[in-house]
């Protein structure tokens, strides 16, 4: 028996297997440090219909060392010799920009969270009252950090990039002593762009075997065709990084969807989920019409007189609709027609 539910709430939204998918769109520092490039990822994330809207939260001092170098993908050019901290410092925001953020977002309807990277960060988001908690990649070894956010209680998202299962498993001891039920782990891989070849999603199922969370998809792909089937996989989460333009400044814009790929994105979650349907099978509605002109029932081969006994060498199977098929002739079979059967007339009841 898992100890994680497999339905709660972010928010208003429902999460879980036979819910809607989760759709976060990933601003994370898109906004280059400018407020007015906040709350414009915010209407942009609104108008493509995502549900949440999620940035990231740190202190440079307090996340990164002075001298470390800016990992590859970040790099404005191969020449570029700015340190991760002097890129890092200019895109941090406060908890002054945090709640005109957070306020807006209320305003827009359109649920907020964000990424604490340090101890002071989760201090803020928790001053915010922020409704869940996402845990980076990065921090996946950062026991402290889990415990404080799970302490909350509160729905908590981590991704698994850079992990094997071993770092998963230490992850979910650490959960399960804080007790919280509400989580869920992201497959993850943290290459910016990913290559479609190294996705792997298969790890989705993977990790729910293996973990007994619900799981999503951190999805890094310059696709939009990934998240498509990580929820056929069973991600019942999905996030994607997005910007304004993909030409500005900074370390993500590249790798993140524009508007309107945002908007095909979300279109395209919203369409497979409707293909895929639910755990179920019956005879759907659509189906009636060529049910009733096509399924095959039992018909005489030959005109049977009033008065003898059914036997299953007078019949033949053919197109028919209603009738009887194989699973209800049964009971009549042995038994006395009432009146003559003519030769290719549908069976049933009332014949009996």
């Amino acid at each position: 028996m898992s100890v994680f539910s497999k339905n709660f709430k972010i928010g208003n939204k429902k999460i879980g297997y036979n819910s809607q998918t989760f759709i976060v769109a990933e601003a994370g520092v898109n906004h280059n440090g400018d407020l007015k490039k906040a709350f414009k990822l915010v209407d942009l994330a609104c108008k493509a219909g995502v549900d949440a809207i999620k940035f990231q939260t740190f202190n440079t001092e307090a996340c990164t060392t002075k001298n470390l170098r800016k990992a590859k993908y970040q790099k404005k050019s191969f020449n570029d010799k700015e340190t991760q901290y002097s890129m890092l410092k200019k895109l941090e925001l406060d908890i002054k920009d945090l709640i005109k953020i957070q306020r807006y977002c209320k305003k827009k309807k359109i649920i907020f969270f964000s990424t604490p990277s340090d101890t002071e960060s989760f201090n803020i988001l928790e001053k915010l009252k922020v409704p869940c908690y996402k845990i980076s990649s990065v921090d996946l070894n950062n026991d402290i950090l889990i415990k404080n956010v799970c302490a909350t209680n509160k729905p908590v998202i981590i991704s698994t990039g850079m992990s094997n299962l071993n770092d998963i498993l230490h992850t979910k001891k650490i959960v399960c002593a804080s007790k919280n039920k509400k989580i869920i782990f992201l497959h993850c891989v943290s290459s910016y762009p990913t290559n479609l070849y190294h996705t792997n999603l298969r790890s989705i199922n993977f990790i729910a075997d293996k973990i007994g969370s619900l799981v999503g998809f951190s999805d890094h792909t310059l696709d939009i065709e990934g998240a498509s089937l990580a929820i056929a996989c069973g991600a019942c989460l999905i996030e994607k990084h997005f910007t304004l333009n993909k030409k500005l400044p900074g370390p993500d814009h590249k790798i993140s969807l524009n508007f309107l790929e945002l908007k095909k994105f979300v279109k395209k979650i919203r369409d497979t989920e409707k293909i895929l349907g639910k755990k179920i099978k019956k005879i759907h509605q659509s189906e009636k019409n060529t049910l009733s002109a096509t399924k095959k029932v039992f018909v005489a081969n030959k005109t049977i007189k009033k008065g003898t006994k059914l036997r299953l060498n007078m019949l033949l199977l053919k197109s028919g609709g209603k009738g009887l098929n194989y699973k209800s002739i049964k009971k009549y079979l042995g038994k006395r027609v009432k009146k003559r059967i003519i030769k290719d007339s549908i069976l049933s009841k009332n014949f009996f």
